[in-house]
């Protein structure tokens, strides 16, 4: 049995931050109003929070009524209502925005590349992944933006960017050092096992050409290859079985992809992991394995 995936508030969504969160049939999670990131002083509301399956834990068995729910990257914020003068913008809101000069004014000014927001301790280049803003991303890594810096969570720049298929970014990450193989802190979650969630390919095939490792475990075994087949990716099965994936590797429940291929009723996905030695846990138990 896979476990069972928990809805929860997260604080900090993988995909980025979303706009204001609305009510919606598909996501009866507990809303919030949200507001930018804001200057110290003022009075700051949390960001929009995202059920705990916009991240990618060993999936669940048994589905909750929001299993699914992808609070996307490319929901963007509402546009503010009134302009802001740049000088009232935190670099954080402005990394947010894609906002190159009000950034290229802070880190003028001496402002902190790394500096941490007051409500969470993300930094610029969290906020700027997260939104898929690769021009943002490079100013303040170039101007000394750690490229492995943590949200909360454990989620990292190359987590966002992996997650938002944002290939460009993935590779400027990479190149400046981020980590490929950086676990979140809950779910030990990779970008690979996160790419395979999502169905990214390209990104997927990026991740492993820069030593990904391809048969990393997350918190309940499952691997990237668990992964893909579970959302039922062929294609990234398929990647991941050509670039070496074990396709008999077993959960903590002991299942394997193949077992979760039927499970799912993916057939081709089923048919494609058999061709190349998969077997399930029930099989390989027969075989003494």
């Amino acid at each position: 049995m896979k476990p069972l995936l928990i809805i929860t508030i997260a604080a900090l969504p993988l995909m980025g931050y979303g706009k204001p969160a609305q009510e919606s049939e598909a996501t009866p999670v507990p809303q919030t109003e949200v507001q930018k990131p804001q200057q110290a002083e003022e009075t700051k509301t949390p960001k929009p929070i995202a059920a705990e399956s916009a991240k990618p834990p060993t999936p669940p068995k048994t589905v909750s009524a929001n299993e699914g729910t992808d609070p996307a990257r490319e929901v963007k914020p509402e546009p503010p209502t009134a302009k802001v003068e740049e000088s009232e913008i935190s670099i954080h809101e402005a990394a947010w925005e894609g906002n190159i000069k009000a950034v290229e004014q802070h880190l003028a000014s001496g402002t902190d590349v790394n500096a941490e927001d007051d409500l969470y301790g993300d930094t610029p280049l969290l906020w700027a992944t997260g939104f898929g803003h690769k021009e943002v991303a490079a100013l303040l890594i170039a101007k000394g933006a750690d490229v492995n810096a943590k949200a909360e969570g454990g989620w990292t720049p190359l987590h966002y960017a992996t997650g938002g298929d944002d290939k460009d970014i993935v590779e400027l990450l990479i190149a400046k050092g981020a980590d490929v193989n950086a676990k979140e802190t809950k779910d030990r979650i990779t970008p690979l096992h996160w790419a395979a969630w999502r169905g990214h390919e390209e990104v997927a095939e990026l991740l492993i050409a820069k030593g990904a490792d391809v048969n990393t475990k997350n918190m309940d075994g499952g691997t990237p290859l668990h992964n893909a087949t579970w959302k039922g990716h062929k294609e990234i099965a398929k990647l991941l079985i050509v670039k070496n994936a074990d396709v008999n590797a077993k959960d903590v429940e002991g299942q394997t992809p193949l077992d979760w291929a039927e499970e799912e009723k993916y057939k081709e996905i089923a048919d494609l992991i058999r061709k190349h030695g998969g077997k399930t846990a029930a099989e390989l138990k027969a075989e003494g394995k």
